[in-house]
């Protein structure tokens, strides 16, 4: 799950113009409704377990976020999309952003 102020960070790194400002509700909820399941690592290859956290591309939370971000992605400059992909990878989510 990500913070207030993860989400804040990511509405404020993507330099939002006004039009694409009013698409960002439905993504910040979609952002919040998310979870991720932790699964254990480390103990299927015999070394200290860790957790790692992923998401289930196929579960609802992940569908809803996609749905919602959809056309505010389409919208995005070069640049918007390039930190996009940056923030993405930081948040875990690379596999739900389009290549562009």
């Amino acid at each position: 799950m990500l913070s207030d102020g993860q989400i804040a960070s990511i509405r404020q790194r993507l330099k939002l113009t006004p039009d694409q400002q009013q698409m960002w509700p439905a993504v910040e909820v979609a952002l919040r409704n998310l979870s991720y399941e932790k699964t254990s690592d480390g103990a299927r290859r015999g070394i200290q377990e860790t957790r790692v956290a992923s998401l289930d591309s196929g579960s609802p939370g992940v569908r809803d976020l996609t749905s919602a971000a959809f056309p505010l992605i389409m919208s995005f400059s070069d640049d918007q999309k390039r930190e996009l992909h940056v923030l993405a990878h930081v948040a875990g989510l690379e596999q739900l952003v389009p290549k562009f």
